[in-house]
């Protein structure tokens, strides 16, 4: 019978989500070496190998994927048998998020599934859209949060509640001649076909990865991230594109790897922002608490602010 307690599954998640070992060690207040004495008694629970080491961070395995599946989902078992215990009605109210679609398809939808078992009674209205008029609407009041994406290193609200930092990371058929490798370099893509997003956050945050790309390199140009997995699980070429969006299988089921690039390549940063010209809301401190990689599905609320 395998054993491992509720704590390993919180930091497994925490070191999933935060892809490096001395950032989710630092979110749970604890020291690296021992976030990684209990990773490893993790593994060697299981049996398999959930995250591979890099000088750039960690990296899930295709057992490491599968796990954390199962890892969000003993969260919720947990987080519902609480609320089993609890005869108080849940407080209502809307909370207005805006939200590029990129975000809105690979974070948001874990994000709101999460919150909507701590806080049933808040409805929630999505605003999509591109960055910088969403960023307008939050500064105009129209928003009461904003999940954002950028460059790491770039200006940010101090106010601002940082959910992850994401690498990038060469996605592979497994057959690929690269596939095996721990790490790999721009150079080696020389006479690759690469597949490329044309994302307006992903280009805005590339521009530096594709000046160091070999001038050889053919492309093929895709419109969304589920075309790109789908043509690089076909062996049809290779994509260089975020961690946070890496899943081990494509649509039909035809898997992929991913492996981390040589290059220090500038991480991207995803962080929820606060409406300062709206008055302070219970719902919005809540959502912003549970979000935290520490706090997750904790329930946020203050007397003090106001209802809607």
């Amino acid at each position: 019978m395998v054993n491992f307690s509720l704590r390993q599954v919180r930091y497994f998640v925490t070191i999933a989500e935060q892809r490096s070992l001395s950032k989710a060690a630092r979110c749970l207040g604890l020291s690296q070496s021992a976030l990684t004495n209990s990773l490893a008694e993790l593994e060697t629970g299981l049996a398999h190998q959930l995250v591979v080491r890099s000088p750039k961070g960690v990296s899930l395995t295709a057992e490491g994927h599968k796990f954390l599946v199962s890892c969000h989902r003993i969260i919720e078992a947990v987080e519902d048998a609480g609320r089993t215990l609890s005869r108080d009605e849940p407080r209502r109210g809307e909370l207005v998020i805006g939200v590029t679609p990129l975000l809105a398809t690979y974070l948001l939808p874990s994000l709101l599934s999460r919150f909507a078992r701590v806080q049933p009674g808040v409805s929630i209205r999505l605003r999509e859209g591109r960055g910088p008029l969403l960023q307008q609407a939050l500064s105009e009041g129209e928003l009461d949060l904003l999940l954002s994406l950028q460059s790491a290193g770039g200006q940010m609200p101090r106010d601002a509640e940082p959910l992850l930092n994401s690498g990038w990371s060469l996605w592979l058929a497994p057959s690929h001649l690269l596939a095996s490798r721990s790490e790999v370099s721009l150079d080696e893509l020389a006479r690759e076909t690469l597949i490329r997003v044309e994302d307006e956050e992903l280009e805005r945050a590339q521009h530096k990865l594709w000046a160091g790309m070999p001038a050889s390199v053919t492309e093929i140009r895709v419109t969304n991230i589920e075309t790109a997995r789908s043509l690089v699980a076909a062996g049809s070429g290779i994509a260089l594109l975020p961690d946070f969006a890496f899943r081990p299988w494509s649509v039909d089921m035809q898997r992929l790897v991913a492996v981390p690039l040589r290059e220090n390549a500038p991480a991207l940063d995803v962080s929820l922002l606060k409406a300062s010209a709206r008055d302070p809301f219970w719902a919005t401190e809540a959502f912003m608490a549970m979000s935290r990689p520490l706090n997750m599905g904790s329930q946020a609320g203050n007397g003090a602010l106001v209802q809607r």
